[in-house]
């Protein structure tokens, strides 16, 4: 019986791919299960140290809450059982399952693996626990503990992905070349069907046949030049349709292009009736508590007093939150026109501003002289307003306040501003710029949350980046734009 192309082809690589796969399955599960015990060892070990290190001023001062706190978010992934703080002599101070607090550890299931490592059963599960001490000195203040699912799978490290890649890629090179000389065996009178394609193109479908010698022939050969003959055919008919399909997709984009531009003329029409029409209920429960509080405070107790500065100071609040809604809208709608613009004049400006309205603070800012950039002077104006109104806001209870605006040394076109003002905890920093994202509480500073959110968006649209950096009595936004021309 004489096979077919295709059998041929389908059990030489059959055969061929099967051993491969069988030999390399075999390598990497045994390599890289020791690898992923380690690693998982590894990262434990850190996380433990972690745990330690960052407890210290917790124990020192008996602060169970921030004890608890750092237990409850050093666990990464569901792959970790548990983590707790214990005193050198087994006493529970803190644990992920709270029913833990207070009791003592228990030795009796433990198997030790290691000088800081031990296996155990946790919920009829075996786990790997690591302990690492926590020390001030010489002296022994508590234990970290953090334990793992040793039954559970992890993501294999770079270090392992690059060894499988390479494996992998090894094996890819002697299949490709094997598969190559098959191919080169099995397939030769392909040439010929291939030479005769080649000189077919689609405008002469047609009109330019195949060799007859290639569509006569019995084989897959033949077969395959017949229906390549008769998919010429479809072609040309396609590529006619095809033609009148795009004439009808162009005519849809560009109605559907007209529709898109009047929705967004309702939309803007729409959003500025909203700010009117929730400002209107604002305004008047505004006036009416400002009634009540200067023609009928005598007849309001002091609580009701309280409560109705509330409900003014809330209705401010929500006022400025409609407003800089609109700015952040009109921010992404607002038609760019770019001019040379010299910064440092502008922050000059800004800063004149603020002091202008609280003439009686007294505070240090410096203004740098910066390379002008390319942007729209009005965008700018409200990105650069929003950063320095920050840094002007959070160091309203520094002892010394100080801002400085300026062009980063040695990076044209890099701008930051600085402050020493309460900063911000850096594990947050990706949610500075992210609209009602407040690191802060409204009690302590004032705001919406929209401002950054503003300012990320302004510098999107000119191309530009910034970034945050906090550390004690040191904050620093940098963000980028293009200098002028």
């Amino acid at each position: 019986m004489r096979w077919g192309l295709y059998t041929r082809l389908a059990i030489s690589l059959g055969v061929l791919l099967a051993v491969a796969m069988l030999t390399l399955g075999y390598m990497l599960l045994s390599d890289a299960t020791k690898r992923l015990e380690n690693e998982r060892l590894m990262v434990t070990r850190t996380l433990a140290r972690t745990l330690a290190e960052g407890s210290v001023d917790a124990l020192a001062a008996d602060d169970y809450e921030l004890m608890e706190r750092w237990v409850s978010s050093v666990l990464p992934d569901n792959n970790y059982a548990y983590a707790f703080l214990s005193r050198p002599d087994g006493l529970i101070l803190t644990h992920t399952q709270l029913d833990r607090i207070g009791h003592r550890i228990d030795t009796d299931k433990r198997i030790e693996t290691g000088p800081d490592s031990f296996q155990t059963m946790f919920k009829d599960q075996p786990v790997q626990e690591v302990v690492y001490p926590v020390n001030i000195g010489n002296k022994h203040l508590a234990d970290a503990h953090i334990a793992y699912y040793v039954n559970r799978s992890d993501l294999l490290d770079s270090e392992t992905t690059t060894r499988i890649l390479g494996i992998v890629a090894l094996f890819l090179l002697l299949l490709l070349g094997a598969a190559l000389l098959i191919i080169r065996r099995h397939t030769r009178p392909l040439s010929e069907l291939a030479t005769s394609i080649t000189n077919v193109s689609l405008d002469a479908a047609h009109t330019t046949q195949l060799d007859r010698k290639l569509l006569q022939r019995t084989d897959e050969i033949g077969a395959l030049a017949r229906e390549y003959s008769d998919m010429l055919d479809r072609l040309g008919a396609a590529y006619t349709e095809l033609q009148n399909e795009e004439q009808r997709l162009r005519e849809r984009v560009e109605e559907r292009t007209s529709e898109l531009r009047q929705s967004n003329l309702e939309l803007e029409s729409f959003s500025y009736s909203v700010s009117h029409d929730l400002r209107a209920p604002l305004r008047a429960m505004a006036g009416y508590s400002q009634i009540l509080l200067e023609d009928h405070a005598s007849s309001i107790d002091a609580e009701g007093r309280h409560a109705l500065q509330r409900i003014r100071d809330s209705t401010f609040h929500m006022d400025q939150l409609i407003s800089d809604l609109l700015a952040l809208s009109r921010v992404s709608r607002h038609t760019m026109q770019h001019k040379p613009v010299d910064l440092s004049a502008m922050a000059t400006e800004i800063v004149a501003g603020l002091r202008q309205q609280q003439p009686d603070r007294d505070i240090e800012i410096q203004i740098k002289p910066t390379s002008k950039v390319d942007g729209d002077p009005g965008l700018l104006r409200v990105a650069l307003q929003n950063l320095i109104d920050n840094a002007w806001k959070y160091t309203g209870k520094s002892a010394s306040p100080r801002i400085e605006f300026g062009e980063v040394e040695g990076e044209p076109g890099s701008f930051y501003i600085r402050d020493n003002g309460a900063g911000f905890d850096m594990r947050f920093a990706d949610k500075m710029f992210g609209v009602f994202q407040r690191l802060h509480h409204s009690d302590e500073f004032e705001g919406t949350g929209i401002g950054l959110a503003t300012v990320e968006r302004i510098l999107h649209r000119h191309k530009g980046t910034i970034r945050a950096e906090s550390a004690a009595g040191n904050t620093v936004f940098t963000f980028t734009l293009h200098r002028a021309g």
